[in-house]
This record gives structure tokens, C-alpha cells and sequence, in this order.
């Protein structure tokens, strides 16, 4: 089927899920329509936006495109902003058919392709997010930084998101995404302002202990594994906190935009975000993770460092009864 698409890499600003593309002004974004030879390709408002060809031969390697869109007509769209604003671009039929969902083009002023930044959350995103509940909201801006230059460049979280150059950053990640929602939504950010909060599984782990209000511990059974660097004052005996195993189940849900964590034979390795959870009788679930060309992920080497991944709920450690995913379900928002 007809369609825009972005390769690794490339197609900046490009958020196919809402049909829309954020581009700087002054900047460039490079998409391709495929199985698009005889369309009429247009802007509405060409002082807001412009298009120029280019030929994609690179991407018809790439893994973005499927084996039957590999042998269609491509044409390579390079879309340029120029003045900030909103305009759409059209590809129809010569008789005047949208053959293509009409794609909405923000110009915007943010360099890096996003709507959220460290300083404010712009529209049109800014105003999703407050019409929406928390959890959704997260998601949100979790997939702008993904589409953003940040995400869709090898090692562009690197520095970022409240961390120094070279500091393995995915739970800082999460911990941002947090932060500027609830800056956003004008609300109480539950893991507070220190990026340290989930810097790691373990510290994540020791935190949810000592806030049993805010977040519920789903699949651990065990000691703090962080220890007490949590605690201002620990108790003279230095008896650690605990937790009993609390399976998923109606009373103790994981949902989205809870904090997903995974270790291995290995040890605890990852900290990444759920969007879509796994439940009683469901085991596959999805996360949107940072720092995915860094020194770990589950699922491999990828080319963009914010990304979806898939996972199976009931993958257990070597011993067969650890689960290698657990979760801090948040209570409070």
C-alpha cells in the first residue's frame, strides 16, 4: 500500500502513528512515499514548508521498508521548513485523490525535532499531553524524543537527560520523560528530582522499598539490592527492607507507563518504560526504551538509541524461578 516511510536514521521529526512531521525551520527531514510514481505531490503553503526530490537508493537495503515495498516505484521526499507554522503535504491522483493520508507539517522552532525540550512542552504536543491522563502522557512524549534527532541517532542521548557524557543513561531517560510530564500537567513528579531515582534497577528497586506508597513491586522477591543509601538514618540493626513476591494480577496490574526492569544471569541490566502491558494470561508486552546502542539491550545492536521493543512477560533467569522482567507499578499517578 502507498505510504510515507523513514529509514534508519533518517525521516527526523517523523511521527507515522499521527501522521505528522516536526521539522526546524531551516532544517530538513527526508521520508519516501512508496508505490508513489504517477502522485501529485504538493504543499499547501509553501512559505511554511517546501518539498524537493531526492533518489532514496540507499533505503531500499534498509529494514524499514518490507520485501513487497522493496519492489514498488519509491521516491524520495526531502521536506524543508521555512517559517514557523502548520501546512500539510498532499500526494494524489492526478484526478485530485488523496492517495496518501494528507501529512500535517509543524515548523517549529526546537533544532532537534521535538516538541519537548528541557525548558517546555510546545504545541501541538503541550496540549495533547494536558488533555490526556498522566500514563497516556508519558507515552507521548516518550515517542517525541524517539521520532526526535535525539532518538533516531546512534548515540544522541549521550549528555542528555539530566546525565554526563558517557553515563549509561536509560533510566535517566525515564526518570526525564516523568519529570516533563508532570511539569507539563502541572502535577507532582512521584520519583521526585533526582535523575538518580532510576539510574539503575537496583536503585529503582531500593526506592520503590522505601516509597510503598507510591509504586508496588510486581515479580521481586528479596532484598533491597541497592542497600541503604536510600535511608538518611538507617535503623542501628541494619535489618535491610524486603519484598515478598506480588505476582500481575487485577489488584496489582502492571499498565502503561509503568517502570519496567530486567536483569539476566548477568545481573540487573536495563531500566525502560512499558506502553503496552502485559497481564493475567498475557505475556507479551511492549517499552519504549533510551540508550539502545549502549552497552546493553535485550534484543540486540540497534541503529537508534530511543526505540519500541517487544518482550515475553514470563522469561525467567536460569534458575526457573526469577523473572528477568520486573516492574514498579506506580501507584500514584
Amino acid at each position: 500500500m502507498a505510504g510515507l516511510r523513514a529509514a534508519a536514521g533518517t525521516g527526523l521529526g517523523f511521527n507515522p502513528e499521527k501522521n505528522r512531521l516536526l521539522v526546524p525551520a531551516n532544517k530538513h527531514s527526508d521520508l519516501i512515499l512508496v508505490a508513489g510514481k504517477d502522485l501529485v505531490v504538493t504543499v499547501d503553503d509553501e512559505k511554511i514548508a517546501k518539498w524537493d526530490a531526492f533518489q532514496p537508493v540507499q533505503w531500499m537495503k534498509d529494514g524499514a521498508l518490507s520485501p513487497w515495498e522493496k519492489t514498488q516505484n519509491t521516491r524520495g521526499l526531502r521536506i524543508s521548513g521555512k517559517s514557523i507554522g502548520s501546512t500539510v503535504l498532499h500526494a494524489k491522483t492526478p484526478d485530485g485523490f488523496d492517495f496518501v493520508a494528507p501529512l500535517t507539517i509543524n515548523v517549529i522552532p526546537d533544532p532537534e525535532f521535538r516538541n519537548g525540550n528541557e525548558k517546555v512542552v510546545s504545541d501541538p504536543l503541550g496540549a495533547e499531553m494536558r488533555a490526556a491522563k498522566f500514563r497516556d502522557a508519558l507515552v507521548m512524549l516518550a515517542r517525541d524524543q524517539m521520532f526526535s534527532a535525539i532518538g533516531r541517532s546512534p548515540h544522541g542521548g549521550s549528555g542528555r537527560y539530566g546525565l554526563k557524557p558517557g553515563d549509561e543513561w536509560c533510566g535517566a531517560f525515564v526518570h526525564w520523560v516523568y519529570m516533563r510530564t508532570a511539569a507539563t500537567l502541572a502535577v507532582a513528579n512521584p520519583f521526585g528530582n533526582q535523575v538518580g531515582t532510576l539510574a539503575s534497577p537496583q536503585k529503582a528497586i531500593g526506592w520503590a522499598l522505601h516509597n510503598p506508597a507510591l509504586a508496588t513491586i510486581i515479580r521481586y522477591q528479596g532484598a533491597d539490592p541497592y542497600g541503604w543509601s536510600w535511608d538518611a538514618a538507617p535503623k542501628a540493626d541494619k535489618t535491610a527492607l524486603t519484598q515478598d513476591f506480588i505476582d500481575i494480577s487485577a489488584n496489582n496490574p502492571v499498565q502503561t507507563g509503568d517502570v519496567a526492569l530486567h536483569r539476566d544471569e548477568k545481573g540487573w541490566r536495563h531500566v525502560c518504560m512499558v506502553v503496552d502491558p502485559p497481564g493475567v494470561g498475557k505475556d507479551d508486552f511492549t517499552t519504549i526504551d533510551g540508550n539502545q546502542t549502549g552497552a546493553y539491550r535485550p534484543e540486540g545492536a540497534s541503529q537508534e538509541c530511543i526505540g519500541m521493543n517487544s518482550h515475553n512477560a514470563s522469561d525467567k533467569l536460569p534458575d526457573g524461578k526469577s523473572y528477568k522482567w520486573v516492574f514498579l507499578h506506580m501507584t500514584s499517578i
